[in-house]
Parts: C-alpha cells; structure tokens; sequence
C-alpha cells in the first residue's frame, strides 16, 4: 500500500513563488498567463471572482497556492443520491430535481423563511431556509438542483432545513459518491464553493509545488510526492 507522509507546513510564502514582472517590473496579471500559476491572484482562479476573492482574503487566501494548502479540516462520508421511495427519516442523503416553487415570508421582527419545492423522482420534497432571503435570487424557478442534508418527515411532508445545493447542467447528473473534504469557511463562503475552486486549483498547479524529498528517500519510505499527496488531500477516493 501507498501511504502519504505529510511534512510540517511552511508559510506560503515559502512556498509560493511571486508572480513574474512584465517589462515595467509589475506583476502580469492571469489575462496575459495562459495558465494558472502558484502566485496567480485568486480571483483568476475559475469559480472565484472579485467578490468572493475580498471573502477569501478574510481566511488568509490571497494566490491559487494559498487555496492549496488550505487544507481541509474533516471529511464527510458520501452521501447517496435517492429518489423519493427511498427517503427515510432523520437520514443524511441527497436528492436531485428541480424547482417548481419558491416562498420568502417573515417570521417576526427581522426574520424570514425561504421555502423552495423541489421535485424529485417520485415526489417532491421542501427545502428551508431561515433568515437567509437573498438565496432566492440564487435559486430560480425550473432550476436543476442537488440538495444534500439530512431528510426529515414534517407531518406528511419531506423537508431539509438549511441543505447544501449545487446547480447542475441540464444533462448533468449528481457528482459519484466521493467523499466530501470540509473547509474552514467564512460568512459568504459555502463548503461547495470552496470546494469548486480548490479543485480548480489543484487541478492546474499542484504539479507546480516543487519537490521537497529526494525520489531516493521517498522510494525507500514508500511515500508520494508532495504534488501526489496535494491532490489525495483534497480528492481522497477513500476515507
């Protein structure tokens, strides 16, 4: 068997390389780069944006490299996909369909509920928010969705309060059961956005990250290579 030996963490800027200067001595930006670098600012990093890169600073991450070794802090067991005859009470699972309504009401002074009816395969089930209205502009009408949370019965009626949601394509079907590495996040920052952009990352640079062990020694520990262990931390297979 392969096992991974992680060594001490070093300071980014160990680790990261500055991003190299054009003629005026400044940094080239990702327009002129073909392809992501460690020091590429992350708001060039697919699926971030100016907007979420001023909440990703707030946890320290300011390049592609930082989302690198950002680290998960847990993992979570895969949850499986199932229709509606497959529900079962107080259980964690997830289910994919698309929306057919929406509600945003106030609950009292300063609170509100979201509720969104979302249609699966052999019924329909309630997704609910509490005091997060500006989730509606997020999900529209006719939406395909996956909502993963734990399942339970309110009366006669399935309901997931507070479910993570990833919108899928039209001809999209929901991601293999993997599991599900768990960031630390920041108000703004939800666990699969992290995730959508870490992937991004590792995808495109951690074969950048320059060796630290010699091949002999990590032949003779039997131990991957820093940019093999990169990618099983942040994609493991197994848990």
């Amino acid at each position: 068997d392969v096992s991974i030996e992680l060594l001490e963490p070093q300071p980014a800027e160990a680790t990261i390389n500055s991003l190299p200067a054009n003629a005026a001595g400044e940094p080239k930006s990702e327009s002129s780069e073909r392809k992501l670098q460690l020091g590429t600012p992350v708001q060039f990093v697919s699926g971030v944006g100016s907007q979420r890169a001023l909440l990703l600073s707030k946890l320290g991450i300011t390049r592609a490299g930082d989302l690198l070794f950002h680290f998960p802090r847990d993992y979570q067991a895969p949850a499986e996909v199932l229709s509606f005859g497959q529900l079962r009470s107080e259980q964690r699972c997830s289910v994919v369909g698309r929306v057919v309504e929406r509600e945003l009401r106030g609950i009292g002074e300063g609170k509100s509920l979201l509720g969104v009816l979302l249609e699966i395969d052999g019924g329909s089930i309630r997704l609910l928010w509490f005091n997060q209205p500006y989730r509606i502009q997020q999900i529209q009408p006719d939406m395909k969705l996956q909502a993963t949370g734990i399942i339970k019965l309110s009366g006669f009626a399935w309901e997931m309060v507070h479910p993570e949601i990833r919108e899928l394509a039209e001809h999209e079907s929901a991601p293999s059961n993997l599991p599900v590495p768990l960031y630390g996040l920041t108000e703004g920052i939800q666990n699969h956005h992290m995730r959508r952009c870490i992937s991004a990352v590792v995808s495109e640079v951690a074969d950048q990250v320059a060796e630290v062990l010699p091949e002999s020694i990590r032949q003779k520990s039997n131990v991957v290579g820093v940019s093999e262990a990169l990618k099983l931390i942040h994609q493991p297979s197994t848990l």
